[in-house]
C-alpha cells in the first residue's frame, strides 16, 4: 500500500461558477483587490490570487460510508494571497471580515491562524506549486521550511471594540516572537468605503 498523495490535488470543485463569501462586503472587496493585481501595505506588495479555497480537500478519498468524499473536508480559507517582502514571495492567509459579522479582530486571526496550519506544510505547499492559478507566483517558493504571512482585512468600524483590538495586538506580537519561523508577518488591515486597504490606526 503507498502513502496517500494529493499534491496534484485541486483546492476546489471545478465548477464554472464559484461561490463567493457570504457577505456583500467581502465579494465586493474580492472584485477590487483582483482588479487592481496588486496593493501595498506594511511594506510588502500583496497580490489576491484565489479566494474561498478548501485547505484540506480531496478529490479522490471516500468517507467510511463508502461515498465521496470529494467535496470540502474542512472550513474555507477567505483569501489566498501571495506576499512579496524584499523579493521573496510567501502564501498569505486571508480572513476578510465585514462589520456585519460582529466579530472582532481576535476571533479573525484565531481563524487565519487555523488555515495557517492547515496549509503550512511542504506537501501543502508543494500542493501550491502545482496549481496552473498560482504557479507564476509561487515558482520560487521553498517547500521544505514553509514560511506564511496573515493578513487580516476587516471593514472599517468605528465601534470596533478597544479591548479587542489589544488583545489581538498582544497576540499577534507574541506569535511572531514565537514563531518567526513559520510565520513572517500578521498584518491588521482596514478597507474603507472605498475599498482602500490602510494599516490599523
Amino acid at each position: 500500500m503507498s502513502a496517500y498523495r494529493n499534491e496534484m490535488e485541486g483546492f476546489y470543485a471545478d465548477r464554472v461558477a464559484r461561490q463567493k463569501a457570504g457577505y456583500r462586503f467581502a465579494n465586493q472587496l474580492i472584485i477590487e483587490l483582483d482588479a487592481r493585481n496588486t496593493f501595498q501595505i506594511g511594506g510588502a506588495d500583496i497580490k489576491m490570487l484565489d479566494y474561498e479555497i478548501y485547505p484540506l480537500r480531496t478529490t479522490k478519498s471516500v468517507r467510511e460510508n463508502g461515498k465521496s468524499a470529494r467535496s470540502k473536508v474542512s472550513g474555507t480559507m477567505d483569501a489566498l494571497f501571495a506576499v512579496s517582502r524584499n523579493g521573496v514571495t510567501c502564501p498569505g492567509i486571508g480572513e476578510i471580515k465585514a462589520k456585519s459579522e460582529q466579530v472582532g479582530v481576535t476571533f479573525a486571526l484565531v481563524q487565519a491562524l487555523m488555515n495557517a496550519s492547515l496549509l503550512m506544510s511542504p506537501s501543502q505547499f508543494r500542493r501550491l506549486k502545482n496549481q496552473k492559478r498560482y504557479v507564476e507566483s509561487f515558482a520560487d517558493l521553498s517547500c521544505e521550511s514553509p514560511v506564511v504571512d496573515i493578513v487580516l482585512l476587516m471593514e472599517k468600524d468605528a465601534e470596533r471594540i478597544d479591548e479587542d483590538v489589544a488583545l489581538a495586538t498582544q497576540l499577534r506580537d507574541d506569535l511572531q516572537t514565537a514563531l518567526n519561523d513559520c510565520i513572517r508577518s500578521i498584518t491588521f488591515a482596514e478597507v474603507d468605503e472605498h475599498y482602500q486597504v490602510q494599516m490599523f490606526k
